[in-house]
């Protein structure tokens, strides 16, 4: 007498039940990948064709973007339920040096209510060149100094990404000066070696050019 009953197993699974399907309606995801700086109108995919919705209803349920977007890079034809780019996309700009670079879309169609996830990944291409900070470096080398000497070279910047970042680092032909890469992570850090020894009575300077190539 007087203790609480405990609910009945049918009742506990019918909870559990309708849970999953709350989450499996909030949960659904889809990925798309495009370059960037494609044309605006250009096609990311049939997100509602992908998600098992009716196209012909999309306008009446109102289907739409409702966040993730940065200004509206993406827009959602409620005719045919196409998603689409509605503005270039510079890909160092939206995510400077994040890998991936991934866009976070949440979708929503009403009468009944959904909500889907779709992320769409930003492609890098090669759409700059490698600069440096620096557009000249002095060095002052004693033409005591021994052959084999490195001296460290300025960095190129590339804001591209992976392969369509700084590849190699080239110098002019000369026969006192050679070039060296050390690895640093993803970075490329180029080293001056002297070959030859100095003679400042036969030439007191030396002028050296580097490129950098992606």
């Amino acid at each position: 007498m007087g203790s609480e009953r405990k609910p009945r197993p049918w009742c506990v699974a019918l909870v559990f039940v309708v849970m999953l399907s709350c989450v499996q309606r909030i949960s659904a995801q889809i990925k798309y990948s495009i370059p960037e700086e494609v044309k605006v109108g250009s096609v990311v995919g049939n997100v509602a064709k992908d998600l098992g919705l009716d196209v012909h209803s999309l306008e009446e349920r109102g289907f739409r973007i409702v966040s993730g977007t940065k200004d509206a890079l993406f827009e959602v034809n409620q005719n045919n339920g196409v998603l689409y780019v509605h503005m270039i996309i510079d890909r160092e700009t939206v995510c400077e040096s994040i890998s991936p670079c991934m866009m976070n879309l949440k979708l929503v169609a009403e009468n009944p209510m959904e909500i889907h996830y779709v992320g769409v990944e930003i492609i890098d291409v090669n759409d700059h060149s490698p600069s440096f900070y620096e557009e000249e470096k002095i060095f002052e080398i004693a033409e005591t100094t021994p052959p084999g000497k490195r001296f460290q070279l300025p960095t190129a910047r590339d804001p591209d990404m992976g392969i369509n970042a700084v590849r190699v680092y080239k110098l002019n032909s000369n026969e006192h000066f050679s070039l060296q890469i050390r690895e640093r992570g993803d970075e490329k850090v180029p080293l001056l070696v002297l070959q030859k020894s100095l003679d400042r009575e036969k030439n007191s300077e030396h002028k050296l050019v580097l490129t950098a190539l992606d």
